[in-house]
């Protein structure tokens, strides 16, 4: 990643959200490619939504060419692979943004001969590439999980074909209710391979869950989270920020506040396939890329409301890996503090 750059957006993430100096449009963008999914899980809904509405790849081009500043961009679902011009969306945000290094996708590993396919389309791209593969737990926890037969076999199966072929992969394990007494165990056993944790989350907006899901909360997750940021093993630079991540996830299972300031709406968004721009999973929308252009919604009035908001911490008080690390980026020395001093 070229650091210097990345520094240079951080530092005016921080002018524009600490000091009101002029916002700058956003180097990272999470975007939502697809509904469609083959897994069934207990825990999210988004295979089970009606709406399968798919931006064009037109529609993402002109995302692309309006956001010239991105340098990270994160592709997910519904489950990714499904929409087979992935990597032609891919290819578009390279040929349109000057800046863009990092190139993030989570899977559920299901599709094994899809995902090596389009995989080696994109390792074509130059851009440094990280794949995370959803897995919950030994197999019969994990199928249960994920509402498959045979959901862990294939997510093995894929972990081992994208390694064979020097793709940056690592397994994703969440915190369910249904893995949570075997969590520890489990952790232990995989964590080799295991380079991102999280925890039950709930978005009427993402996840479509928030009426069947309860969020984990309380001491005892607290107490697993603080297992796993004592013992998460650092194994690339980058590690760093998954470890305070875990650590500062403990905290926030006992406070739910907010624990760094906030930077969704100032360094990030999140783009769904219906079009709608959001800061982040918990607050509306800004707007729609078939109504407005990005540049139009990214700087409008509803955007320059809702970010006083979140500066203001009248927000949900999330803490969600898909924006807490951009969170940590562009305040390392608070996030370092947060999770490294003082008592829970």
């Amino acid at each position: 990643m070229s650091y210097p750059k990345l520094l240079t957006k951080v530092a005016k993430t921080r002018l524009a959200r600490d000091w009101g100096f002029k916002q700058q449009l956003p180097w990272k963008l999470l975007v939502e490619i697809t509904k469609v999914c083959n897994n069934k899980c207990l825990n999210c809904s988004i295979w089970s939504t009606p709406n399968k509405q798919f931006l064009t790849l037109q529609n993402y081009e002109q995302l692309f060419k309006d956001n010239s500043n991105l340098m990270w961009l994160s592709i997910t679902g519904g489950e990714p692979f499904t929409r087979l011009d992935i990597d032609e969306i891919v290819k578009l945000a390279v040929k349109n943004c000057p800046d863009l290094k990092y190139l993030s996708i989570p899977t559920n590993g299901f599709w094994t001969e899809q995902i090596v396919k389009k995989t080696k389309e994109l390792q074509k791209t130059g851009l440094e590439l990280h794949i995370t593969i959803s897995l919950d737990g030994p197999k019969d926890v994990h199928n249960i999980i994920r509402g498959t037969k045979d959901g862990y076999d294939r997510a093995v199966k894929t972990f081992n074909a994208l390694k064979e072929i020097g793709v940056d992969v690592r397994y994703q394990a969440t915190v369910h209710k249904e893995n949570f007494s075997i969590f520890k165990q489990y952790y232990n056993d995989y964590k080799k391979d295991i380079g991102v944790l999280t925890f039950t989350q709930t978005s009427e907006t993402y996840y479509s869950n928030d009426n069947k899901v309860k969020p984990l909360e309380g001491e005892e997750v607290a107490s697993l989270f603080d297992y796993l940021g004592e013992n998460f093993e650092l194994r690339e630079k980058h590690d760093v920020f998954e470890k305070m991540h875990l650590k500062i996830a403990s905290k926030y299972l006992r406070k739910k506040d907010m624990m760094i300031p906030c930077t969704a709406g100032f360094s990030s968004a999140y783009v769904s396939t219906e079009g709608e721009v959001y800061p982040c999973f918990s607050m509306p929308t800004w707007g729609n890329l078939k109504e407005k252009s990005f540049k139009e919604i990214w700087f409008g009035d509803m955007a320059v409301k809702e970010r006083a908001k979140i500066k203001k911490k009248q927000c949900p008080k999330c803490w969600i890996n898909c924006f807490s690390f951009q969170d940590m980026m562009t305040y390392p020395e608070k996030a370092a503090v947060k999770a490294f001093v003082g008592k829970n």
